[in-house]
């Protein structure tokens, strides 16, 4: 019975892990690469979240239609955002960029109350089953979210390892000046990351949404987990974001199943405490590469 209560808690804690890696995985890019602190990027997550339930309930979209559909307007949306609000703050002070991305946090969370409201919704997905291995329960879409994460993670690191694109990402991150003298078009490489980053939190918005109910302050709370994931694996370190997250997803299942649901955040943020005061760069170090 004990091992069956911590294996359910480990499949818990594994499918929360896999979306705070994919949103943090995103949110560290952009940081590693840029060097800009992204204060709305948890908003692009509930935005997709949104995003796909109208298309789900007012288009009549089965799911995967409608989970593209949010991908590609949240990615299209943060483009738009990217050229016309951030690029033109690259080149000036860095705390003008993260006012920026404050700002528009804001501004999009209202947004999002004053077009649908600040009540919970609902997403149901075709894959409401439930499967049962013994005592543990794990339902299709938690199963789906673990999958569908683990391709995408994985699907991300060759990228960044094995293509020209993702090579000159990690360059870009090594050293931006020198990145430009060898010929790299660093503004398109920050387009890209930037579009990059934001699809990794809108495809865990399509996949946690059906989870939870998905009301606006979703984003603000998964962009706090999401900073203290980088924080753990070290500011700009997209394996460091990868493997801390599922750590945290770990720890906040576990503590939630043992001790109290009230404490899951409490712990969490003492793990991101006790890791600084031990190792202050975080457990990877810095940089995109590493």
């Amino acid at each position: 019975m004990a091992f069956n209560i911590l294996l359910q808690q480990l499949l818990n804690g594994l499918t929360i892990g896999v979306g705070y890696a994919l949103v943090a995985g995103g949110l560290a890019a952009i940081f590693g690469i840029m060097r800009i602190v992204n204060f709305a990027h948890g908003e692009f997550f509930m935005i997709a979240g949104y995003v796909l339930y109208y298309g789900m309930s007012v288009l009549g979209l089965p799911y995967f239609a409608a989970a593209a559909l949010a991908i590609v307007a949240v990615v299209a949306f943060g483009y738009l955002i990217q050229r016309l609000t951030i690029e033109p703050l690259m080149e000036t002070d860095p705390l003008n960029t993260l006012l920026a991305t404050f700002a528009l946090s804001l501004f999009m969370f209202h947004s999002v109350v004053v077009i649908s409201g600040s009540g919970g919704r609902t997403i149901d997905t075709p894959f409401d089953g439930v499967i049962t291995l013994g005592n543990v329960i794990l339902t299709e879409q938690k199963l789906l979210v673990m999958v569908a994460g683990v391709i995408f993670l994985g699907l991300l690191a060759v990228f960044l390892s094995h293509t020209p694109v993702g090579k000159q990402m990690r360059a870009t991150a090594e050293n931006r000046y020198a990145a430009t003298v060898l010929g790299i078009d660093v503004k398109r490489i920050d387009r890209f990351t930037f579009g990059l980053g934001i699809a990794l939190a809108a495809v865990a918005g399509v996949l946690i949404a059906p989870l939870t109910p998905l009301v606006p302050s979703v984003g603000t709370a998964y962009t706090l987990k999401a900073f203290a994931v980088i924080v753990l694996g070290g500011m700009g370190s997209i394996p460091g974001a990868i493997i801390a997250g599922v750590g945290l997803g770990m720890v906040e299942a576990l503590t939630a199943g043992y001790l109290s649901s009230a404490w899951k955040d409490g712990v969490a943020f003492l793990v991101l405490i006790t890791v600084l005061l031990t190792r202050p760069n975080g457990l990877f170090g810095q940089g995109v590469a590493h």
